[in-house]
């Protein structure tokens, strides 16, 4: 059993649907805020090996997902790329919601993190 006090935290964001893609990439960004080392707000410390060639961890992200054909497919990528690197997050889980051509609209995030 863990002596690591973990604690419940949660996070929900809307897509501007006006936007197309670029209304999904700028909902995982403003998820992503919150968490200063993957934003890249601490410095490039905290900089990924493998992302070495952008300026966040958060930009690798977007870029390793932009292609992908299913918009539901890309937050979950993202958020499992993000949060099973960082040791600070323990479990997580990401719900999509999503409107009858399968766009995602709202992103809901919930996770333990601690120290």
């Amino acid at each position: 059993m863990s002596s690591r006090k973990e604690d419940l935290a949660h996070a929900l964001v809307t897509v501007d649907m006006g936007k197309g893609l670029d209304g999904l990439f700028e909902a995982l960004t403003k998820l992503g805020d919150i968490d200063d080392d993957f934003n890249g707000n601490n410095g490039e410390n905290y900089l990924w090996d493998v992302a070495k060639k952008f300026d966040t961890n958060l930009e690798y992200c977007i870029n390793e997902i932009k292609n992908m054909a299913s918009q539901k497919s890309m937050v979950e990528k993202f958020v499992v790329m993000w949060l099973s690197e960082d040791h600070y997050y323990g479990h997580y889980e990401v719900l999509c919601a999503v409107n009858d051509k399968d766009e995602v609209t709202h992103i809901s995030l919930a996770f333990t993190c601690g120290c």
